[in-house]
This record gives C-alpha cells, sequence and structure tokens, in this order.
C-alpha cells in the first residue's frame, strides 16, 4: 500500500523540507564559510581600507555579488538537488516496491502545486540572502589579528545555520499551516 502515498511523501519532504534546507547547509559549509575568510582576510590586508580611501563602495563592489551569487547558486542547486532526490527516490521505490517510473511520476505530479514548487524556491532564495549576509557581516567584522578570520569564519557557519533553521520552521509554518 506505499505506493499510494509515494508521490505525496516525495513531495512533502524532499521539495517542500529538505531541498531548500539541506542545500542551504552545503552552501554555508562551502560558500559561507569561504565568504567570511576571504572578506576577513581583505580586512587584515587593509584591501578594503584602500577601496574606502579610493571612494569605492564596499557593499556594491564586495557584498552584493556575493549576494547575487549565493541566491543563484542556493536556487540552482535546490532544483538540482530536488531532481537527484526524486530519481533516488525512484530507484529505491523500484528495488522496494516494484513501482513503474510512469507510475511513481504520475503519484509525483498528482501530489505536486504550484505553492510547493514556490514556496521551496522562495526558501532558497531567502536561505541564499541569509548566508550571504550574515557571512559578509562576520568577514567584514574582522579588525586587525589572522586569528580573528577562522573565529568570524565559524561565526558565520553557526550563526547561518541557525537563522536557516529558524526561518524554515517560520516558512513552513506560515505557508502550510
Amino acid at each position: 500500500g506505499g505506493e499510494n502515498f509515494l508521490g505525496t511523501v516525495i513531495v512533502l519532504v524532499i521539495i517542500r523540507e529538505l531541498g531548500p534546507l539541506i542545500t542551504a547547509i552545503v552552501v554555508i559549509g562551502r560558500s559561507g564559510a569561504a565568504i567570511a575568510a576571504e572578506l576577513g582576510l581583505m580586512r587584515i590586508n587593509h584591501e578594503t581600507e584602500a577601496l574606502e580611501v579610493m571612494g569605492i563602495n564596499i557593499t556594491r563592489v564586495l557584498v552584493l555579488p556575493r549576494l547575487l551569487g549565493c541566491i543563484v547558486a542556493t536556487v540552482c542547486l535546490t532544483i538540482y538537488f530536488d531532481l537527484l532526490a526524486i530519481l533516488g527516490g525512484y530507484a529505491i521505490s523500484r528495488i522496494q516496491l516494484t513501482t513503474s517510473f510512469n507510475l511513481f511520476l504520475h503519484r509525483i505530479i498528482l501530489s505536486l502545486q504550484f505553492s510547493d514548487l514556490y514556496v521551496s524556491l522562495m526558501k532558497s532564495a531567502i536561505f541564499g540572502i541569509i548566508i550571504a549576509i550574515l557571512s559578509s557581516y562576520h568577514g567584514l567584522k574582522v579588525k586587525r589579528y589572522a586569528t580573528e578570520v577562522p573565529q568570524a569564519t565559524t561565526k558565520a557557519v553557526i550563526s547561518s545555520i541557525v537563522v536557516c533553521f529558524f526561518f524554515n520552521s517560520a516558512l513552513t509554518m506560515v505557508f502550510y499551516m
């Protein structure tokens, strides 16, 4: 009887919740840490001060491209993760339930609504914004010592994870309750 609930479970677990959240955790670990470390090193090497002296807006030159990059990367990786997770779900259902691909896809399409896709992509974009802003903030908060860079990187990763989990819970309650 598991075939009847297969599409609903895949949509609920993968597309609504795990896709955006796991993708955000991967982006935090890879890109969020890199953003914080890079901006922290730029502060130590006085590169940001040189930009300020030249009258260049640091937010526009250093933070905005990272923000846009995080948003695009998180949304694209969420789509990629969802597709691969659905194919993985099919492989498991094929082994355990001997489900045909047409039936599997039909169950997912019946369960999938536009709001599920919209919320998933919106969560991904919000997570990208959170990751970029918190990582940039902690990276630019470094003052003068090289020992501050790993501390800022750790703070950026931890705070990004906590805020993403908080927003994931809040958005889930808002849209599905």
